[in-house]
């Protein structure tokens, strides 16, 4: 899976994590679906699918499944390894499958290196805290706004966010630190209505999350832990693990405009052919001059491999060497290409011509 397949998920799936955990006796409502490696759902009214606003292949889609007291509508069930229902799965028009559709380690790869992109954007909107109220603005296309640590003890005593931006823009909210974040009962006001919850994105280091109340936007919490204490979140949740400890409504909204996400391809391999002065070898050197990433090297038209240093060629003849860089969160580099020769020096070389193939091969 690279960043385009990757994000092109964020499309239809609406809640996202390594390990969703709710156990206790509150209640659950997922308007569109859920997709975890584990889910452990237990106890309480569970309800998810219900509330999609579109026609859509699945509810649910994980590898160990425990759905206690849970309903699923509009679009089946899909589990890896094991399903443990302690109480019957009602479903509504659809099927259970015993297979899995999805590559959770893919994805999560590539959400945590994009949630690293986008932190790494310089701050270009703006931003200011006052008697308990966020008022965040900008004009740009894209607006990037860095909370540090100090912005998250401001949110211990946050009642308010402001948002002032350009129509139909997209917001994107850096957390840096590990500090936990409260988002608790606070009051989204977007005015003169330019933008609306599914412009918005919270991504956060390595934060745990605490939300408590309403929150409207989109939340990527990649390393620590979402825990939804009584949330109504009116807008998708991609995390690591996502714990539910009271009542909660996910509410069915999206990111709203996924080809309008930032993202940036990677810088091109650097190439270096080193032949001895009788040209009868030739060094292969690779050069990655972009951030710490993957090289993948292919001779000859043969299948990429990860390049792991300097290589040696030897056989006898014209020569091919393709490279491109790959990381979690970005595009693909473009191919970078070099040719060279090995030619053969000794004096009396044997010479063996196979028909099958129209190789000359020279010893």
């Amino acid at each position: 899976m690279n960043i385009s397949d990757a994000l092109s998920n964020l499309n239809t799936l609406q809640v996202f994590s390594n390990v969703f955990t709710k156990t206790g006796s509150n209640n659950l409502t997922i308007a569109r679906n859920l997709v975890a490696s584990t889910i452990n759902i237990q106890h309480g009214t569970n309800i998810i699918g219900q509330l999609s606003e579109y026609g859509q292949e699945y509810s649910v889609i994980g590898n160990t499944c425990t759905l206690g007291n849970t309903t699923l509508y509009h679009g089946s069930l899909y589990y890896g390894t094991i399903l443990n229902s302690p109480a019957p799965i009602n479903t509504d028009f659809s099927n259970i499958f015993k297979q899995n559709p999805f590559d959770f380690v893919s994805f999560y790869d590539q959400l945590v290196g994009y949630s690293s992109y986008l932190r790494l954007q310089i701050q270009n909107s703006n931003k200011t805290f006052n008697t308990g109220v966020y008022a965040l603005s900008g004009q740009n296309d894209i607006n990037y706004i860095t909370f540090n640590d100090q912005d998250i003890i401001n949110f211990l005593t946050c009642n308010t966010i402001e948002f002032d931006f350009k129509q139909g823009s997209l917001v994107i909210l850096n957390f840096t630190g590990a500090n936990t974040v409260y988002l608790n009962n606070i009051n989204f006001q977007f005015i003169n209505n330019t933008i609306t919850e599914s412009n918005v994105i919270f991504n956060f280091e390595n934060n745990g999350v605490n939300i408590a109340g309403e929150l409207n936007g989109n939340v990527i919490c990649t390393t620590g832990t979402i825990t939804l204490a009584g949330a109504t979140i009116n807008g998708s949740i991609y995390g690591n693990n996502i714990t539910v400890t009271a009542n909660t409504l996910i509410n069915d909204s999206v990111i709203y405009n996924i080809s309008g996400l930032p993202t940036r391809k990677l810088i091109s391999p650097i190439i270096t052919l080193d032949t001895n002065p009788d040209a009868d070898y030739l060094n292969v050197t690779i050069i990655n001059e972009d951030i710490t990433s993957t090289i993948l090297v292919s001779v000859d038209g043969l299948p990429y491999e990860i390049y792991s240093g300097e290589f040696t060629i030897f056989n006898v003849g014209p020569h091919i060497i393709n490279s491109y860089v790959i990381a979690p969160g970005y595009s693909n580099s473009d191919i970078s290409t070099i040719s060279g020769v090995v030619t053969c020096t000794c004096e009396n070389p044997t010479i063996i011509f196979n028909e099958a193939t129209n190789i000359i091969t020279l010893y």
